[in-house]
């Protein structure tokens, strides 16, 4: 399953779907995101799922949400076809069937996000309301709004003919938001309960060496979406390591270094502070060979240049030889010489 974004009111606010690398992990780091952003907006949710969902889905009301999106003559017949294939409901075994069933409930969702709580991410508009198929989860700041949120869904739910499982609730986020595979709380998240038991079970019997790891990689999938590197080691003897301790970097094909940010003019940042942040000697550019490429950051804003100056390159030749020369902080200064040629030094 993955993700399918949805025009709202000219807003984009998500419902889950299948497409390739936007799945239940990226939507439980989505929650962990909102969590960590408006805390105060995300105290109790509430959790349900559709009772038989696909099973009593109208094939009728089906086919009309189908026409909504596509008026071809000629293909409406052959998805009426898929629609139709079991007595009542859709067929679960069908790859058509989790898309229906994901845009069966789009009329839901309008309605559901234009009470939703919502809050802003830059020029993002976040709505605190999740679906992944027909399992959702709505945020709140209180239990009462909470269930008057329930009501909405509920008697939305009913006007296409479906009803909740009997295990809805609302509860606390401290109890932990049991969700996609992980038990959410306020600043960590596990995973569930019996996903470790049915590991643990597996890698216990399991000898084959190949099956043994192919098991590992489908755990190590899981655990390292959550904090969960003492249990991967627990049940698999190995360390999770992060990306950043690992000390692997990309060395491009001609040894030279990347830097980040906009290639600027000297003039640019001329009698401003920046910090000189490294440099690659012997580049070509249109301008002639033997450039020095300098990376500095001015504020928080990366930014590179190009020099020739002969000055300027020896110092940094200089520095480079040094055990703690960069960083280092400068003003570059401009001066006249000559015949009102100008000179940039480091300061």
């Amino acid at each position: 399953h993955g993700i399918l974004f949805n025009y709202y009111g000219g807003i984009l606010f998500n419902y889950y779907l299948q497409i390739k690398g936007r799945g239940m992990h990226w939507m439980h780091h989505i929650i962990e995101e909102d969590l960590q952003n408006v805390p105060e907006l995300m105290r109790y949710f509430y959790k349900s799922d559709i009772e038989h969902y696909y099973d009593n889905i109208d094939q009728s009301l089906m086919k009309g949400v189908l026409r909504e999106y596509i008026c071809d003559e000629t293909l409406l017949p052959m998805l009426d076809n898929f629609t139709e294939l079991l007595p009542h409901g859709l067929s679960k075994g069908l790859r058509s069937s989790q898309c229906y069933a994901n845009i069966f409930l789009s009329h839901v969702d309008h309605v559901m996000c234009e009470n939703a709580l919502t809050y802003m991410l830059g020029e993002e508009k976040r709505y605190l309301y999740f679906r992944y198929c027909d399992d959702v989860v709505i945020w709140g700041e209180d239990k009462r709004t909470l269930w008057k949120m329930r009501d909405l869904y509920v008697s939305e739910l009913a006007k296409i003919g479906l009803n909740v499982k009997s295990n809805e609730a609302v509860r606390p986020i401290s109890e932990g938001l049991d969700y996609l595979g992980f038990i959410q709380y306020e600043d960590y998240s596990l995973l569930r309960k019996r996903i470790k038991q049915n590991a643990a079970r597996k890698l216990h019997r399991i000898k084959s060496r190949k099956r043994r790891q192919e098991i590992i990689g489908s755990f190590k999938g899981m655990a390292c979406h959550a904090d969960c590197k003492h249990l991967y080691y627990k049940l698999t003897g190995r360390r999770m390591k992060k990306f950043s301790e690992m000390g692997v970097t990309y060395t491009p094909e001609d040894g030279k270094k990347r830097f980040p940010g906009m290639t600027v003019r000297l003039s640019s940042i001329v009698n401003v502070p920046i910090v000189v942040l490294d440099y690659e000697k012997d580049m070509k550019t249109e301008n002639g060979d033997d450039r020095y490429l300098v990376s500095v950051r001015e504020g928080e804003t990366f930014k590179k240049f190009f020099t020739a100056s002969k000055e300027m390159k020896q110092i940094l030749d200089k520095i480079s030889d040094m055990d703690d020369g960069f960083p280092f902080e400068t003003i570059i200064k401009s001066e006249r010489f000559g015949d009102n040629k100008i000179k940039y030094i480091f300061t």
